[in-house]
């Protein structure tokens, strides 16, 4: 057998008549499935939870892979609710032709799962429609595509054949950020039966439209299907030839679409259309109900009387019914409408588990009397009605953040370039200069104090741009969306994030807003006249150690790898990053016990060091800086009157004179005051963000959002690290109008360039 494989022990299962040990097995670095030799390893022994196929790179499946092979002991009289489940990953296609995998399986399994994650979603080789062997999925419990799948227009004979209890599609998407849509071709479905049976659909859409090209290999005895997430629309054909449908589940965001416009409910029944009081036809006909479930007891407030008329024409008639969960508050007139039939229809159904509006059939003729239908259906048809705006939803606002951290991979791109040749020039001119080097040979530092704390300045900066162009190597909006590193999941990567971005660059993140204050410090000491300061030493000897030792090390603590992690939605509350970030944070925000007394106090000692951290890089560097650079104005000013009291106007040469300082003294104003606005604007966007951080993770410590809305954290600080990359992208601009010798430095080393 090619690559490695090993178990886990998931601990014993327990019976009057005996012990079997439950074990997890993992088959990896093989390159295909025919290095695999099952008949070399012996389960009768042992329950097998989970199979794991993890290959090198991207096989085929096919024949091949002979799971017929494993030799299983029938341990279903003591486990009858185990379930195998098997895990595929990095699947380049699927064979359509290939029969029966599960056979040996199933015999002695009852319950098989099937989950596919990381793999290309498509089809290979040419439909036998005249094979009737068992087809690939045959008596599949449940089979899983997990939101790592990309999807493609497929051969629904895929399904030839076939028996699967339920299919569930996770990470289907159509919007700008991600287009990922499963699509099965018609043409030889049309021709040729599939002889499948598939019971039930599960789709997680995150914005997208469903049409028949989704469902229509399951039309043969589809019985419920489920939507969730957000989804734009279902087209009006889409149920065509659905006969034995009898559920629709939704526990989508804008659930108030689907009622407000049911035209796509048009091809549901539409081969009969009958009186609801006409008790022949409802006896003809009741083995075609179909119940629309609505999961969402939030969207119950939206039932408001002014979108009544939206929902008169109902197709009750097709023996279509809406459910809702049952709630407290009083319903309204066009709650009642929509559920006035169910109680005829659902008598002996546990009807006051569902219902919203009542528990017995008097109450609820009461308020459908008090509601007067005919008169609201009478105003519907004299007056315009439009639908009211609903408020923005969760994951509404989760796919505009997508878009945010779009836009922040792009201009990283941008303002990462821009800040690495500026801080690049600066270099050259502070350290390349062959005039700066004549002032250090000949002992003249303090001349040369300043430009020294610009270079060091710059090389901070340098690094930073760059550990962050190297940080795109971990970024993925969303699988299978615009940018998504391949790479990004790996844990070279993870290590790399954790170590370099993570830890050492907010070092020079540190460092860099030190020395930014250590340039306007030397600044303002130079104004006063004490040239024998030399801030440089006291940045790198006072601060160094102390942000190198305390603060960059929390970002290692907190930071764990995610490995061997098989995650059907990335969209669930249980939110996971690569690596796993703040899993101290968590513990602590969530009121998590840990099993030991060091872990919960190394918990509330990760949140102290993360708010020191939060406070030294935003609220202290932005305080003393601006303070600085105030009393630096204040300190130019005062010697600009000093020198024009000093200094009469009664020559042309003084006036000359006069008029020159003055537009020094303009020029370096304007520069400075340019240079705080812009770090005031960055730096207070920062803090903002990074206090709205904090503020929300107290808020929402206990609540099954608080790890969604780590998305969104994650998100606001990449855009601070962008905001501080755009700080150091216009470095060369300042230093040129505010230092002369930077000035003069720079003019000096490009004409030699251009000479040269």
């Amino acid at each position: 057998m090619k690559g490695y494989f090993y178990s886990k022990s998931t601990g014993p299962f327990e019976d009057n008549k005996l012990i079997v040990e439950q074990k997890n097995y993992y088959f990896n670095g093989f390159n295909s499935f025919e290095d695999l030799h099952f008949e070399c390893l012996d389960f009768r022994h042992e329950i097998v939870s989970n199979l794991y196929l993890k290959p090198n790179f991207d096989p085929i499946l096919n024949n091949s892979l002979n799971l017929n092979k494993i030799e299983f002991n029938d341990y279903r009289d003591i486990c009858f609710f185990c379930r195998l489940k098997i895990f595929f990953t990095f699947l380049k296609s699927i064979d359509l032709n290939t029969v029966w995998l599960f056979e040996n399986i199933y015999h002695k399994q009852d319950n098989i799962d099937i989950s596919i994650h990381d793999s290309f979603l498509k089809t290979i080789g040419k439909c036998i429609w005249n094979n009737e062997r068992n087809g690939l999925f045959h008596n599949v419990s449940s089979l899983n595509f997990a939101h790592t799948v990309k999807y493609s227009t497929i051969d629904s004979c895929l399904f030839k054949n076939s028996s699967i209890y339920s299919i569930n599609f996770y990470g289907l998407a159509q919007n700008f950020i991600k287009n990922n849509v499963i699509k099965f071709q018609e043409e030889n479905q049309n021709q040729f039966k599939l002889f499948s049976c598939v019971k039930m659909v599960y789709l997680k859409y995150f914005k997208g439209f469903l049409d028949n090209q989704t469902l229509n290999p399951f039309v043969e005895c589809l019985k419920s299907i489920s939507f969730k997430g957000v989804l734009n629309g279902i087209k009006p054909n889409t149920f065509n030839g659905f006969k034995k449908i009898q559920e629709i589940l939704f526990d989508v965001e804008n659930l108030e679409d689907f009622l407000l416009d049911y035209s796509w409910a048009s091809s549901l029944n539409s081969d009969f259309s009958i009186d609801l009081y006409n008790l022949t036809q409802i006896n003809l006909f009741s083995n075609r109900v179909i119940t629309i479930r609505f999961l969402l007891d939030i969207f119950l407030n939206e039932l408001k009387d002014q979108n009544f008329c939206f929902y008169q024409k109902f197709p009750h008639s097709k023996l279509i019914f809406p459910i809702f969960r049952k709630i407290s508050e009083k319903c309204s007139c066009s709650l009642i409408w929509l559920v006035k039939y169910n109680y005829h229809f659902f008598p002996n159904q546990r009807y006051y588990y569902w219902e919203v509006c009542s528990s017995n059939y008097s109450d609820l003729k009461n308020q459908i009397e008090k509601c007067d239908f005919p008169k609201r259906i009478f105003n519907c048809n004299k007056s315009n009605y439009n639908k009211h705006n609903t408020s923005l939803t969760i994951l509404e606002t989760y796919y505009k953040f997508q878009f945010l951290y779009f836009l922040i991979v792009i201009f990283t791109f941008v303002f990462g370039f821009l800040g690495l040749v500026s801080n690049l020039i600066n270099i050259l001119v502070t350290f390349g200069s062959t005039s700066s080097f004549k002032n250090l040979q000949n002992g003249k530092v303090i001349d040369c104090e300043m430009l020294k704390l610009m270079g060091i300045n710059s090389i901070f900066n340098v690094f930073y741009n760059l550990i962050r162009f190297f940080h795109l190597m971990n970024v993925c909006i969303a699988q299978n969306s615009l940018f998504c590193s391949f790479i990004s999941r790996t844990i070279f990567i993870q290590y790399f994030n954790i170590y370099i971005v993570d830890f050492i660059g907010n070092i020079f993140k540190i460092f860099s807003n030190m020395s930014l204050i250590a340039i306007s410090l030397n600044r303002l000491f130079l104004l006063k006249g004490k040239r024998n300061f030399n801030i440089s030493k006291l940045f790198v000897f006072i601060f160094g150690l102390l942000c190198v030792s305390i603060l960059g090390f929390e970002n290692i603590l907190q930071n764990k790898i995610t490995q061997n992690l098989y995650q059907l939605d990335d969209l669930d509350n249980y939110y996971v990053n690569y690596p796993n970030k703040n899993t101290y944070l968590l513990e602590y925000f969530l009121n998590f016990k840990p099993a030991n007394f060091y872990q919960k106090k190394l918990s509330i000692l990760m949140f102290i060091i993360y708010l020191g951290n939060f406070v030294l890089n935003n609220f202290v560097f932005l305080i003393i800086f601006v303070l600085i650079e105030i009393l630096t104005i204040v300190q130019l000013k005062l010697i600009l009157e000093k020198k024009l009291k000093t200094q009469g106007l009664d020559s042309n040469s003084s006036k000359n004179k006069y008029l020159k300082l003055k537009n020094i003294y303009h020029v370096s104003l304007y520069a400075i005051l340019i240079n705080t606005s812009c770090s005031i604007l960055f730096k207070g966007i920062d803090f903002a963000i990074s206090t709205f951080i904090s503020i929300n993770r107290f808020k929402n410590s206990n609540k099954d959002l608080f790890s969604f809305y780590n998305k969104i954290f994650g998100i606001l600080e990449e855009s601070n690290d962008l905001l501080f990359m755009i700080s150091t992208s216009y470095l060369t601009i300042i230093y040129y109008f505010l230092n002369q010798k930077f000035r003069s430095n720079f003019s000096s080393l490009f004409k030699k360039k251009l000479i040269q």
